[in-house]
């Protein structure tokens, strides 16, 4: 019996739907019979050109795709970029000042591990307070901090903080950062119209009305999810510059065991300038959270680093682990030392090259 019933009663719902349905579509069509010829133009040609884009940005972002050198994280890159003049500062320290030389010895130490002494480096030590440490362009010219430096009682937190600068050349997070914007400008672009849209309300409630002005901003939501995506990129390169950089560092001959304590110190220092800033300016001195910031939270950094260490090490030993047959047993990283092999056999392959005149 209740078998009969629910077959009697599964095509009443079939129909319901279909008219739903057939109801639906019919509004539609009506709505768009509605509009005049050249409203129906002009959406047909929004909707097509916003497929256009979207699809080609799509199309582009599958076939030019790349692996990051040593840790092989997959990326999008599509245009080299071609960087034009330099950044100067007004006020260097002398390069003939002992604590510039140690700098420079120390600076020129990693650029060999890294393979990279052809590209035309520039270093400088600038006067700082505590809240700088270094810096890099995308030309190759470096500025270290000495507020840095006062932090760094022995060369192995130099190398720390230089490895991590140059690992940002090396593995091209300048070029990452202007082809994202390639695929973040394709995606925008047929969002303009909302924008525009949105500017204008809410310049017109910020002439009085606080809830238009709130419709406005609604407006700008869509380019949300690129504002974080971009945060966790920069997030990520970051701590890809740390792994990178313990590995050129550690090739040079310095300590990477260092990188906890270091950052625990950075912590420490951090926090106690923001406490000073806090009874300078009182509230109005907030500290945002992870997920807003470029950088990697003080606490997540300090642990990457100490799972890095380990990895760091059995990496620069080759992962060498030799079985009682005398083969290579793969290991956990495996992976990651075929890398660095790669790496290591591209460095002398380029030199080799160069000494040949090839």
């Amino acid at each position: 019996m209740h078998v009969a019933e629910s077959i009697k009663a599964t095509p009443t719902k079939v129909a319901q739907h279909e008219v739903w349905t057939l109801e639906s579509s019919s509004w539609l069509r009506r709505r768009w019979s509605s509009l005049g010829k050249f409203p129906r133009w002009i959406i047909a040609l929004y909707v097509f050109g916003t497929t256009c884009i979207w699809g080609g940005t799509a199309f582009i972002w599958l076939r030019h795709r790349e692996e990051v050198p040593i840790t092989g994280r997959n990326r999008f890159s599509w245009r080299s970029v071609l960087y034009i003049g330099e950044i100067k500062a007004e006020r260097f320290v002398d390069r003939s000042h002992p604590g510039v030389q140690r700098v420079q010895r120390i600076f020129n130490d990693i650029v060999q591990a890294a393979g990279m002494e052809d590209l035309k480096w520039s270093l400088d030590v600038i006067p700082s307070g505590p809240s700088f440490y270094a810096a890099v362009t995308p030309t190759g010219n470096v500025f270290v901090g000495t507020g840095f430096l006062a932090l760094a009682p022995t060369d192995n937190e130099v190398a720390l903080v230089l490895g991590h600068e140059i690992a940002h050349i090396l593995a091209k997070h300048s070029h990452e950062s202007f082809n994202r914007g390639i695929l973040e400008g394709g995606f925008l672009l047929p969002l303009t119209p909302l924008f525009l849209l949105g500017a204008g309300i809410t310049m017109i409630g910020l002439l009085g009305v606080d809830q238009i002005a709130l419709l406005g901003m609604l407006c700008f939501l869509p380019a949300s999810p690129v504002v974080v995506s971009n945060l966790a990129n920069s997030r990520t390169k970051e701590s890809e510059a740390d792994y990178i950089g313990m590995l050129l560092m550690a090739e040079a001959g310095y300590d990477p065991r260092i990188a906890p304590s270091f950052w625990e110190e950075i912590k420490t220092r951090d926090a106690e300038y923001v406490r000073q800033l806090k009874k300078k300016y009182g509230n109005r001195v907030k500290v945002g959270s992870e997920w807003e910031s470029t950088h990697p939270h003080p606490d997540s950094r300090i642990k990457q680093v100490r799972a890095y260490i380990p990895k760091v090490l059995e990496v620069l030993d080759q992962g060498n682990n030799i079985d009682d047959d005398g083969l290579e047993v793969p290991t956990f990283n495996y992976l990651d030392v075929q890398r660095w092999r790669k790496f290591k056999q591209q460095i002398a392959e380029r030199r080799s090259a160069t000494v040949t005149g090839v």
